[in-house]
């Protein structure tokens, strides 16, 4: 028993020592398991094996930063951290190294630039907010001056050591290197070598320029715009200036300034004169000057970078948001910085070498510069213009369009403009029609319709012309004669009519559209029924229905039809006065009378003739012509003929002008046809009825339509191409 007592106890003696190890060994030390390099300020991530979750710091020198540890699942954990410095920092577990992380320096960025030149070389120098200056050379930006901190120290040293605070402005010197503006009170100078050193003092400079001898011009806040003589180091002070904030200055030493708070661009001559290039801005705060001489500026509370000519026309070239500089490179590129923002933005306009005026109808050429071939067109208002271009050379292209109107017509390449050509007025047509003015007009409509192709807006005076297979527009001024707006239709109008805020236009067909004016675009106001002729009057746009013989009536405001009225076979005329409206049916020759009030139609009588299709009111009577049917005077109370004027066959048209009655009357042939060919124009007095006077054209007119602006009759032949006014 002693012996297997002494066994068993030797036995759990052994099991014991056995056992010790494995209940009181210590857990496998944390160890990494994926670890990749970092980037200062950005987050870093790496893998930890652990069998409990650690405390992990970095450590770099005297520096170190918690390192966030998560759980991803048991026995491993996801570390995280953004590293303040580069540098390989060494990851630390309690007393356990766990390895290290190499922390690479964060990449060169701009954070707030604030002003941007062009160097010879054609690359950039950014002065930045962050207390440095930048080299732009492509996508690769390099530190060339300043090392972050605020002050001025480092001078005679390498100026990527040396303090640079608030740096506003950059200039390239000609004989080599680089001035900075700085802390509002000091002007440094960067050699090609590297190293810094200041040259002036100033209260509160704003900008700085030199020219070619080297002479430095600075613009001081309070104080105008000093010239530093480089030789002898004389100050020249020029006033009159209020807070200029930017300088240029041109080969020939003209120095331009943007006089900022006078809201202007201003130049001082090589003698010392001062003039003003271009005002009404709206405080330009910095300049440039481009290879095809222009003048570059930004216009902060525009938003907006412009180019100013020689003459003082002022252009936009770009949108920008509160633009604190710009440059121009050689190559015409315009580089601009904003308000806030990090980066320098680029526009690459094609400058204009060659500029002329125009004028209207006869080709205009000019020559642009360009790295590639442009796509130009021209605007003015609503009205674009096609240009051609043609390649002349390696970056050179001709322009070419001819101007259809004058006026100030505007290039643009894509949504940016090149500049202003000024079209004067075209040259006077010899009229065919004795004593009348002739003037241009969209041709191409072909003979002999349409009929209704000439309106009068009766809320602006504005004459509307329809060029039907050109699907043209045209608002015509009546003072001159001229047109100065074309619209692009998407359909063809038959006949249109103008009023209401819009112009009106029915196909001969099922559809009526509304034209917007200013934007020439279409839409669809009556469908339904085959519409031929429209009228404004009333407050209402009136559509003659020939299939169902009646008359739409569309309301403009609620945008819908609001009566259809049965009416006589072939309704051709509308006439307004006083509230109170007629109507001609030209196929049953009745004569109707609408009330705007109930929308419903009265006749009032069977007229004479062929054809009555054409009517006018006037000195208190309704006058009414057509085809196979004289001039009628009728009573537009009962419908009686009061008078009948003998004028031929039959009439085109009828207008009230200048006290008198006009008819245009056709050769019996055309009549015969229907065709709108003038053979002579009838004056009538409508105080005796009589013919006063016949005018016959020197050569073919179509009547395509007509319209009156009380002083003067227009005739609108849109297959010709004319455009006749004619008073007495």
């Amino acid at each position: 028993m002693r012996l297997l007592t002494s066994t068993a106890a030797l036995l759990a003696t052994g099991a014991a020592v056995l056992s010790a190890p494995l209940a009181g060994a210590p857990a496998a030390k944390p160890r990494l398991v994926s670890s990749t390099p970092a980037q200062v300020g950005l987050r870093w991530t790496g893998v930890l094996a652990s069998a409990t979750r650690p405390t992990v710091v970095a450590r770099l020198g005297a520096s170190t930063l918690p390192v966030v540890v998560r759980r991803m699942r048991a026995g491993r954990y996801r570390l995280q951290a953004v590293f303040r410095a580069p540098g390989r920092w060494t990851l630390i577990a309690g007393r356990h190294r766990l390895g290290s992380v190499l922390v690479r320096p964060a990449p060169v960025r701009l954070t707030n630039a604030l002003d941007v030149v062009v160097e010879p070389t054609r690359s950039l120098l950014v002065a930045d907010f962050s207390n440095r200056v930048f080299r732009l050379s492509g996508s690769r930006l390099t530190l060339v001056a300043g090392n972050g901190r605020a002050g001025r120290s480092g001078d005679g040293g390498r100026a990527v050591g040396a303090a640079i605070g608030f740096p506003v402005e950059v200039a390239v010197d000609p004989r080599g290197g680089f001035g900075v503006v700085h802390d509002e009170r000091w002007i440094r100078h960067v050699d090609p070598t590297g190293t810094i050193r200041t040259v002036a003092e100033f209260q509160q400079p704003t900008a700085l320029a030199y020219d070619a001898a080297g002479n430095l011009f600075v613009s001081e806040l309070l104080g105008g715009v000093q010239r530093r003589d480089a030789a002898t180091g004389a100050v020249t002070t020029y006033t009159g200036f209020n807070r200029p904030h930017g300088l240029a200055v041109a080969r020939d030493g003209t120095v331009f300034v943007a006089d900022t708070f006078n809201n202007r661009v201003r130049r001082i001559s090589p003698n010392g004169t001062i003039t003003t290039l271009a005002d009404r801005l709206n405080q330009p705060n910095d300049v440039a000057l481009g290879p095809d001489g222009n003048v570059y500026a930004t216009d902060y509370e525009s938003n907006r970078i412009v180019r100013i000519t020689s003459t003082g026309v002022v252009t936009r070239i770009a949108d920008a948001a509160g633009p604190s500089s710009v440059a121009v490179g050689t190559d015409g590129t315009v580089y601009f910085t904003e308000r806030n923002r990090g980066a320098v933005r680029q526009v690459r306009v094609a400058t204009l070498t060659a500029f002329k005026p125009a004028q209207a109808g006869v080709a205009w050429t000019a020559v642009v510069v360009s790295s590639r071939r442009p796509a130009v067109t021209a605007r003015n208002g609503v009205t674009t213009q096609g240009v051609a271009v043609r390649a002349l050379g390696r970056r050179r292209y001709r322009l070419r369009a001819v101007f259809p109107f004058s006026g100030r017509w505007q290039l643009l390449l894509g949504r940016r403009r090149l500049g202003v050509v000024t079209v004067r007025p075209a040259r006077p047509l010899v009229s065919s029609l004795p004593g009348a003015q002739a003037f241009r007009l969209c041709g191409g409509t072909g003979v002999p319709y349409p009929q209704y192709a000439l309106s009068r807006d009766p809320s602006t005076g504005a004459l509307w012309a329809a060029c039907r297979q050109q699907t043209l527009l045209h608002r015509i001024d009546p003072q001159s004669g001229e047109t100065r707006a074309i619209l692009r239709l998407t359909s063809t109008p038959y006949a249109i009519a103008a009023g209401l805020g819009a112009v009106w236009s029915a196909q001969r067909g099922p559809v009526v559209d509304r034209i917007d004016l200013r934007t020439g675009r279409g839409s669809s106001a009556v469908t339904g029924g085959g519409f031929s002729y429209l009228w404004t009057a009333a407050g209402s746009v009136w559509a003659a229905d020939d299939e169902a013989s009646a008359l739409k009536r569309y309301d403009p405001v609620a945008r819908r039809v609001v009566a259809g009225i049965p009416t006589g076979n072939g309704t051709s005329a509308l006439v307004e006065e006083a509230g109170r409206i007629w109507i001609v049916n030209h196929r049953d020759g009745t004569l109707q009378r609408i009330d705007p009030a109930t929308n419903t139609a009265v006749t009032l009588a069977r007229l004479p003739g062929d054809a009555p299709e054409r009517m006018v009111f006037a000195e208190g009577s309704l006058w009414v012509t057509g085809r196979g049917t004289d001039l009628l005077r009728v009573d537009p109370s009962t419908g009686a003929v009061q008078a009948t004027i003998e004028i031929g066959a039959g009439g085109i048209d009828v207008r009230a002008a200048a006290h008198s009655i006009w008819v245009a009357v056709p050769t019996d042939d055309e009549d015969r046809r229907g065709n709108p060919f003038l053979d002579r124009l009838l004056r009538i007095d409508p105080a005796t009825n009589a013919i006063m006077e016949t005018v016959r054209p020197t050569g073919r007119i179509v009547v395509n339509g007509t319209t009156s602006t009380g002083d003067a009759l227009w005739i609108a032949d849109t297959a010709v191409g004319r455009l006749y006014r004619i008073g007495r």
